[in-house]
């Protein structure tokens, strides 16, 4: 019984590999918004992060040095290099994960409630950051007096609240990152 090459072709057991282990595409194919260039981030420090790997295991391969019958002294000295290097991949890599989301989140608020609202909203959300920055510089000297007048100015302006104490910033975008973006 004869089968047809498409078919045989499509159900074949060894499939193409799926799209995050090719290179990624080069930065001229991909739309110039934040969202594509942070996950075409991501694919590149993946990519390179294997590539990476593959030199050091290679590189312990001719060299000899399989962690079995390393000296303990040299043994200790690469574990720890090897968990240095982790974590300083694992922040890297965190950070995009980070404005990833943060610009997600932005893009669908955007789609959902319009262009101006999002501008009051990040407006708003800077304005806070000020009035928490501020507040805390002034470092005043507690006084339930004081409190009590600038819980009456919050209800004035029921807009710009200053309850950013919790650390909750919006999107999740810090200052620092939003000077960025």
């Amino acid at each position: 019984m004869k089968t047809d090459s498409l078919t045989k072709s499509t159900n074949h057991p060894r499939k193409k590999k799926s799209s995050l282990r090719r290179y990624p595409p080069p930065m001229s194919a991909i739309k110039f918004d934040l969202a594509a260039k942070t996950e075409y981030q991501i694919l590149l420090n993946r990519h390179l992060a294997r590539n990476e790997k593959a030199r050091i295991r290679m590189a312990r391969k001719r060299a000899g040095l399989k962690v079995g019958e390393m000296d303990p002294e040299i043994r200790e000295a690469s574990v720890e290099r090897e968990r240095q290097y982790q974590a300083e991949y694992r922040a890297r890599n965190r950070e995009a994960l980070r404005l990833a989301t943060v610009s997600r989140r932005m893009i669908e608020y955007r789609d959902a409630f319009g262009e101006e609202a999002l501008a009051a909203y990040l407006q708003r959300q800077q304005q806070r950051r000020s009035n928490a920055r501020r507040r805390r510089q002034s470092k005043e000297p507690y006084d339930s007096d004081l409190c009590q007048d600038e819980d009456e100015d919050e209800d004035n302006s029921p807009d710009v609240s200053d309850d950013d104490d919790d650390g909750s910033e919006g999107f999740g975008l810090s200052e620092a990152s939003e000077a960025s973006v």
